[in-house]
C-alpha cells in the first residue's frame, strides 16, 4: 500500500496480515478502531504521511 495516497489505513486487508508498509500516503491520523482488526500485525510503517494525530492504545 506503499504510495497510494491513502488518507486512512485500510479496512479491507486480510485481518491475519503481520506487515503492513503505508508509507509515502495522506494519513493523518491512527486511531485504536484502525488497527484493532489486524491482530497479527508486527510491523507497521507510517514515515513520509501527515499524521497529526495518533489516538491513545493504538499500540
Amino acid at each position: 500500500c506503499e504510495g497510494k495516497r491513502l488518507k486512512r489505513i485500510p479496512q479491507n486487508l486480510p485481518k491475519s496480515v503481520s506487515h503492513l508498509n503505508l508509507k509515502d500516503n495522506k494519513i493523518t491520523s491512527v486511531s485504536k478502531p484502525e488497527l484493532t482488526r489486524y491482530r497479527d500485525l508486527e510491523t507497521l510503517y507510517l514515515f513520509y504521511n501527515k499524521i497529526t494525530s495518533i489516538q491513545s492504545g493504538s499500540f
